[in-house]
């Protein structure tokens, strides 16, 4: 038997100052990662324009930005 299904695609961007952004990865330790800011700092300055993405501010608490992103996903997937 064979099951189909679908799921719509919701774009989400997280977003954070990146002064926020630099004191996160200085206060880091023992990270799988290898970012530092440097590798921040790059990665912001070869951002492209993502204009269908869902902004997600991420400067707060993750439990704020799992709140946000629930509800642009059922937002714009019209789930209830």
């Amino acid at each position: 038997m064979t099951w189909r299904g679908h799921a719509p695609l919701v774009a989400l961007r997280c977003e954070v100052d990146e002064h926020v952004a630099a004191a996160r990865l200085r206060a880091r330790h023992a990270s799988m990662s290898d970012a530092d800011e440097f590798v921040a700092t790059r990665m912001a300055a070869d951002l492209e324009p993502w204009p269908d993405a869902v902004p997600i501010a991420t400067a707060g608490s993750p439990g704020a930005a799992v709140t946000m992103a629930v509800a642009a996903v059922r937002d714009r997937s019209h789930f209830g």
